[in-house]
């Protein structure tokens, strides 16, 4: 059974994708069934390159400022973090067969004992 709102969002599809009603009723079903699912279901039905679109289409690189300019947000370079991840895999590269730091201010990937280890540092705010 079809509400208001439903039928509104069908005329609005048949017009902006030129489609037949039936395709937008479709449209409109599949909308509700994808709702319905979780994280972990709909993770489960898509592709590794669907799951990589999802990923970059959510993030949030680019914003809109008060008076309508899209601003591209940085993030500051932390030298602390910086300077303690070059410490601990300098440290680590003495005992470890293989260091390799994938993000300057964030993460060492090791290799010990033919076992590959990931280190992530994180700042806490408070």
């Amino acid at each position: 059974m079809l509400t208001a709102k439903d039928e509104a969002q069908i005329k609005k599809l048949m017009a902006l994708l030129n489609i037949s009603r039936e395709e937008a009723e479709d449209c409109v079903e599949y909308d509700k069934q994808v709702d319905k699912m979780t994280m972990k279901e709909l993770n489960a039905t898509m592709s590794e390159d669907e799951k990589k679109v999802v990923s970059a289409m959510s993030r949030a690189q680019r914003a809109v400022n008060a008076y309508g300019k899209t601003v591209t947000r940085e993030r500051k370079i932390d030298d602390d973090k910086t300077t303690l991840i070059n410490k601990i895999a300098e440290t680590l590269g003495e005992m470890c067969d293989k260091v390799t730091i994938t993000n300057t201010q964030r993460e060492i990937e090791i290799e010990f004992n033919s076992r590959k280890f990931k280190i992530v540092l994180s700042a806490p705010r408070s």
